[in-house]
């Protein structure tokens, strides 16, 4: 399902305790060039019985990996965090390319982070390529395990991990007619082996706006 958002909610994420984490920035600051350090990332706690909400610092496009842990982009990176611990002690997480280089990210990536805690999927439409990384909670590291070039963004996982759908356009010709899609991956593993592959499916869409629609729920 696509959800279009005219709020200042950004990103709205829910762990199993049905706690919200979100991005937050004025509507007269969101655009595909806004710098992240424009965004907040807010949490509401539900667990209690009252609706308790505080800010948890700077950056955008927050997911929680469990019921504790989150991570969010800033300053070119992914970084991870303990809801209970200060912004202060967010630890970077270093993207390498699978020759050993350091993986460098704009501004307008999005990722998204598998129901179990141990995919992340991150597209980057400037290189262009879908990415799939397993996540190490013991060290807090992240592997490249596979990837496929596509002109992609606000990639979701499905419910058991086993697809990804995002949204693509054709930015050559965003201003007259940009073609806007949603497509699907399938992750395939052997052996420890991992590969993306086109699924062949697609959705074509009516509407383009690349900050305010994005993919939120997986219907079967």
């Amino acid at each position: 399902m696509i959800t279009t958002s005219l709020s200042d909610k950004i990103s709205t994420s829910i762990n199993n305790a049905g706690n919200i984490i979100y991005s937050s920035v004025a509507l007269g600051q969101r655009g595909t060039l806004t710098p992240l350090s424009k965004y907040e990332i807010h949490y509401i706690d539900k667990t209690s019985g009252q609706t308790v909400e505080r800010k948890l610092g700077i950056g955008g496009k927050a997911k929680w990996v469990d019921n504790e842990n989150y991570i969010f982009l800033r300053s070119r990176g992914l970084y991870f965090n303990n809801i209970t611990k200060p912004e202060s002690e967010a630890v970077q997480l270093t993207l390498s390319t699978v020759d050993g280089k350091e993986r460098l990210l704009a501004d307008n990536v999005m990722f998204d982070i598998s129901k179990d805690g141990k995919m992340i999927v991150l597209t980057d439409p400037s290189v262009p390529e879908i990415i799939l990384y397993s996540l190490n909670l013991e060290n807090i590291s992240l592997t490249e395990i596979a990837s496929i070039s596509e002109e992609a963004f606000w990639p979701t996982f499905s419910p058991e991990g086993r697809y990804i759908a995002v949204q693509t356009a054709d930015f050559r010709n965003i201003k007259i007619n940009p073609k806007p899609t949603i497509k699907f991956f399938k992750i395939s593993s052997t052996n420890n082996n991992h590969e993306l592959a086109s699924h062949g499916n697609s959705i074509d869409l009516d509407a383009y706006h690349q900050d305010y629609m994005f993919i939120d729920t997986w219907i079967k």
